[in-house]
């Protein structure tokens, strides 16, 4: 249903999205360029969007079109390495390491995705940890607090440390 990073078309309407144009100098790859059109009819929300953009999309992009220092493994390099070692593997061994490579690719953003929902969902019960205002945040469970913890404005709470209380996991 797409056409992605070939071609030397970028149109949304008609789902090409390629950023390998003589007249296109921005900071998107064929990656941000989805995202975007995902953000722009609705499929996600700004919120989502901007998690994935910054949380992997921006890396991966400027993975693509050469504006990163080598620090490390990127996605990008990650989703590569599915590529057979021997550059002459048949056609079928290159269409199974493509369907591997895709379907972990697919995995991770669900994750990524199912992580994010979860930890928009616990954000109410950080909040209610930071009403008393005290040096301390208390948890009676393990919940992903941090990030909401400075969305609701962590940075001048006088939280020090976080505190979970209830039964250890053996």
């Amino acid at each position: 249903e797409y056409v992605c990073d070939v071609g030397g078309i970028y149109d949304p309407k008609i789902k090409r999205f390629d950023h390998h144009q003589k007249e296109y100098s921005g900071e998107l790859a064929s990656a941000g360029m989805i995202l975007l059109y995902l953000k722009n009819q609705a499929f996600i929300d700004q919120t989502l969007y901007e998690h994935l953009n910054y949380s992997l999309i921006k890396n991966v992009d400027a993975h693509d079109i050469g504006k990163t220092e080598n620090r490390g493994y990127s996605f990008s390099q990650i989703i590569a390495n599915f590529i057979p070692i021997d550059y002459n593997a048949s056609s079928k061994e290159r269409l199974s390491a493509f369907l591997k490579a895709v379907e972990f690719a697919y995995s991770h953003l669900k994750r990524m995705q199912e992580r994010f929902f979860y930890s928009k969902k616990c954000s109410h019960k950080v909040k209610k940890a930071m009403e008393p205002n005290k040096k301390y945040l208390l948890f009676e469970e393990s919940i992903p607090w941090l990030d909401a913890f400075f969305e609701l404005g962590g940075e001048s709470h006088k939280a020090l440390f976080v505190v979970k209380i209830g039964r250890a996991h053996v």
